[in-house]
């Protein structure tokens, strides 16, 4: 079981990986806008990292612990989004962090808990069919993580494009 929820916890973080682009350019209101947004989306997906490794001790304190963290900045971060004034008229790149954050709300609330509720198991209760449901869940995390960074790497490129900032990985 562990070679496989070390693949899909590798191909999770690359999928979160390309979301970290920084914005370069003389307008230094965009890019401390651009970076106020991004910050909050940082702070979960490094939690979001931590829960994955967790997720491979099987250590339930230590896999709810990082959990709990994980909802709590989430928590946080939607608040500080939500209060982040429009940038110019436009709160499209802000509407698309908020989505964003609710889309990791939306996967610790569903597939993560379950992961989570799973791998704590005792070793004597837990099955095949637990192995499977675990593989198909964390499957599912890297699917949705990848189609929500697609759509926030398109507003977060269309902001740079629109305020004449260059995006570098």
């Amino acid at each position: 079981m562990q070679s496989i929820i070390r693949s899909v916890i590798c191909l999770t973080l690359l999928n979160m990986s390309f979301m970290f682009f920084s914005c370069d350019n003389t307008s230094t209101t965009a890019v401390a806008y651009h970076d106020s947004l991004v910050m909050e989306q940082v702070k979960i997906a490094k939690l979001i990292s931590e829960l994955n490794a967790a997720l491979e001790t099987y250590v339930p304190e230590d896999m709810e612990l990082i959990y709990n963290q994980v909802n709590e900045q989430i928590d946080k971060s939607l608040e500080k989004v939500n209060t982040i004034a429009d940038f110019k008229g436009d709160r499209s790149f802000q509407e698309a962090t908020g989505n964003l954050i609710a889309a990791y709300k939306d996967l610790t609330v569903n597939e993560y808990q379950e992961a989570v509720r799973l791998l704590s198991k005792p070793d004597s209760l837990f099955t095949d069919d637990h192995e499977a449901l675990v593989n198909d869940l964390l499957k599912k995390i890297d699917s949705k993580l990848s189609d929500f960074n697609t759509i926030y790497s398109k507003e977060q490129k269309s902001f740079a494009d629109k305020n004449g900032l260059s995006t570098e990985k």
